[in-house]
């Protein structure tokens, strides 16, 4: 486990960018800037970019680690300009995003011929694959079944996939999510994975009752897939002027909800709705691990990218009281982690690696579910690819994410289990 020294910024930051500038047929001329700050002034500099509505800062600003900003056509040559000026260092990193869209298109389009209808762990799938997929799982394997725990708000099933040797309810469980963002698609990729290999662990099943949400934001996913790659949000609709639609589901769970890195705007891609579980989709899964009534001992809310576990809370930089407990699991998970491919992931608290960000799935699962060991993951990779990661990586990520994984559910079965 690396743990580099960052910046403490505690300024409320959103990072959002205006809908406007996401809901394009194309990418073309879009254009990703990584920029390294070396002093606390060139670090509050680039904060106070953040809510330029023609920028995106893909990573937050850090003392000690580079970040990453996409900007609209015609913009970057001024923000080049500007920060060149306080001798902040630049490169840019992606020409054109565009060109990574329609790179994935033609992967992904060579791959699902290959698989000639069948289902592949390696290659990236739409909303209704998936769930047929989850389907067919409940159907081949006894201790298998979907539960569908409410609709979105485009109206499409919200199914969890369980894994319960002997029946669900007699044993600790274990919550996995992806695809709360709708365009980290290695995060619904990753817990296919996960739920896999699962299968294949007698142990694992023997002491644990697994969930699985692949998709926590079906609506914004889909949308990513039939329309605009880049988009993050939910795809509802709370009245816009504008009319701008969807809410950071991330930004939406009812823990210290709006009390900071997010934005009241309900344009921008934190926008964090007009109320705490104003979305359906957070709402179902309050209401889900609320009725296991503290069964549920891990909970991992995955996204992409940074190759970063965060720990709660994100509001405050006062730990919780269990800190030293899942900090030392989590250290232990990133360690099994790079023991795989070399893959390093630095651990620490939300503000404290990234920025104040309030109304997180992680941070209610362990402030109000009281679920001990509560993470939300940034998988790879650090930039290069960004959310655009090609399918090619699928499988070494998800290798390596079991370890972690796996880590932390042998504590779960030390500390709660009644088997060993």
């Amino acid at each position: 486990m690396v743990m580099t020294p960052v910046f403490l910024l505690l300024i409320p930051l959103t990072f959002g960018l205006h809908d406007r500038f996401l809901t394009v047929p194309s990418f073309t001329s879009y254009s990703v800037h990584r920029c390294v700050a070396t002093t606390r002034d060139q670090v509050e500099l680039l904060a106070s970019l953040a809510d330029d509505e023609e920028l995106e800062f893909w990573s937050p600003p850090s003392l000690h680690r580079p970040v990453d900003i996409m900007t609209v056509p015609g913009v970057e040559n001024r923000l080049l300009e500007i920060l060149s000026e306080e001798d902040i260092q630049c490169e840019t990193y992606i020409e054109n995003v565009e060109r990574l869209v329609q790179e994935e298109k033609q992967i992904l389009s060579e791959q699902r011929k290959a698989a000639d209808g069948n289902f592949s762990l390696y290659t990236y799938h739409d909303h209704p694959e998936i769930l047929a997929h989850l389907d067919s799982l409940a159907a081949e394997h006894e201790d298998v079944e979907t539960e569908v725990i409410g609709q979105s708000w485009e109206g499409r099933d919200l199914k969890i996939l369980k894994i319960c040797r002997g029946g669900c309810g007699n044993k600790p469980a274990i919550w996995i999510d992806g695809g709360i963002h709708a365009r980290e698609w290695i995060s619904p990729a990753t817990a296919l994975w996960t739920l896999h290999t699962v299968l294949e662990d007698d142990r694992m099943m023997d002491n644990l009752d697994w969930f699985f949400h692949v998709v926590v934001n079906p609506d914004g996913f889909q949308f990513t897939h039939e329309h605009t790659r880049l988009w993050r949000k939910t795809r509802s609709y709370h009245n816009s002027g504008l009319g701008c639609k969807g809410v950071d589901a991330n930004r939406n769970y009812g823990f210290h909800w709006n009390e900071g890195g997010s934005s009241g705007d309900k344009c921008y891609d934190t926008y964090h709705g007009p109320d705490a579980f104003s979305e359906p989709e957070t709402a179902a899964i309050r209401d889900f691990v609320l009725a296991q009534e503290g069964r549920v001992k891990y909970f991992n809310n995955m996204h992409s990218f940074s190759q970063l576990v965060l720990l709660s809370y994100g509001h405050t930089t006062t730990p919780p009281d269990n800190y030293m407990d899942f900090f030392s699991v989590a250290d232990a998970g990133a360690e099994a982690l790079r023991a795989v491919n070399g893959t390093e992931y630095t651990v620490g608290c939300i503000p404290c690696m990234l920025y104040v960000a309030s109304g997180g799935a992680s941070d209610w699962a362990l402030g109000t579910a009281e679920v001990p060991y509560s993470y939300s993951m940034e998988l790879r990779d650090t930039g290069r690819y960004g959310f655009l990661l090609p399918p090619s990586f699928i499988e070494p990520v998800g290798v390596e994410t079991w370890q972690f994984h796996k880590t932390v559910a042998e504590a779960v079965i030390e500390k709660y289990g009644a088997r060993k």
